[in-house]
């Protein structure tokens, strides 16, 4: 049986479907969490989910997995909690069993998010091994000409590494700015979203 991949404690937790990662490091800071039989304080450990025991996993090891579907509305942030009050997902759903957004949106950005407490599931569509398409429908700042189009079709270096090349449709000119549609089949941290000319 092949070994599941190693991710830091506070991660795991929460693919587990157990909590928030900051609800896991609250609970590793308690010391309510062992690694195979060892009690551990350090949330950034690399652990496997079937090394680690806790009282929250025993409580929960018989819940039944659930997924969702909602619909993300531009001002909601794809967190559990926010310490500055805004909105999040977390409004919409009932606070009674956790779930997890699979992958994130941007504050600025609307449209389907899947909540699920199946972490095989979420990883099923996050994985970038699983090459699941993911389509966007995208306003840019500015007028894109050909050549800026075919470079995202064919991948474009980001501060993290080049992307996976994407199919692009260019669909209209809406006030000086190009609106197109993108499917992608990788998630990248928007902050490394800067992309540099080949």
């Amino acid at each position: 049986m092949a070994s599941r991949p190693e991710k830091t404690l506070d991660r795991v937790l929460s693919r587990a479907g157990l909590g928030s990662r900051t609800e896991a490091r609250r609970w590793i800071a308690l010391r309510r969490v062992t690694v195979n039989g060892q009690v551990v304080i350090d949330p950034m450990r690399w652990s496997t989910p079937n090394a680690i025991g806790s009282p929250s996993t025993a409580a929960r090891s018989g819940a039944r997995k659930r997924s969702i579907c909602s619909l993300q509305a531009q001002g909601n942030l794809t967190t559990y909690d926010d310490p500055a009050g805004r909105k999040t997902v977390y409004d919409l759903l009932p606070r009674d069993r956790y779930l997890f957004p699979v992958g994130r949106l941007d504050l600025d950005t609307s449209g389907l998010l899947v909540m699920t407490s199946d972490s095989a599931f979420a990883e099923r569509l996050t994985n970038p091994l699983h090459e699941i398409a993911k389509t966007y429908l995208v306003k840019a700042s500015t007028h894109l000409d050909d050549a800026q189009l075919e470079a995202l079709r064919s991948g474009v270096v980001l501060k993290d590494g080049p992307t996976r090349p994407a199919r692009v449709t260019r669909l209209r000119e809406a006030g000086g700015r190009t609106v197109f549609e993108i499917t992608l089949t990788e998630g990248r941290n928007r902050r490394s979203a800067a992309w540099s000319k080949r």
